[in-house]
């Protein structure tokens, strides 16, 4: 009796890079002007889409949740630990404090983890645009 090969899934990890990947160069090239450049959310400085990162508020739980992103720079979200307090400043006036504070009673909820098919819906959605 011969084996049938089965094709070998991507882990979750892989599942979860590739959809922040593609979502992350989706939300970074739509917020460019036409000369490509973005302004930090959080310090306003203005660079190519590409040198540009995407940033979150509340870390794990809403990595995929739209009100939780912003475009930020390289400073503000790596060496600044996502600037938090001017981002979470911003961030309730742009959205209001009610919709942080539901983001943030949800992400208690959410736990970290997000399932397989999830996270493969993500990925063909940011794979049509």
């Amino acid at each position: 009796m011969r084996k049938v090969k089965r094709k070998k899934l991507k882990s979750l990890k892989a599942l979860k890079d590739e959809a922040w990947n593609l979502q992350s160069k989706h939300i970074r090239s739509s917020a460019a002007n036409f000369q490509g450049m973005c302004a930090c959310f959080c310090c306003g400085v203005l660079k190519d889409w590409r040198e540009m990162d995407l940033s979150h508020y509340i870390h794990n739980r809403l990595d995929f949740y739209l009100n939780n992103l912003r475009v930020c720079c390289v400073r503000c979200n790596r060496f600044l630990h996502g600037n938090l307090g001017v981002y979470g400043e911003k961030l309730i006036k742009e959205i209001g404090l009610k919709e942080v504070e539901k983001m943030r009673l949800y992400s208690y909820k959410k736990g970290n983890n997000y399932s397989r098919t999830e996270l493969t819906e993500i990925i063909a959605r940011y794979k049509l645009t």
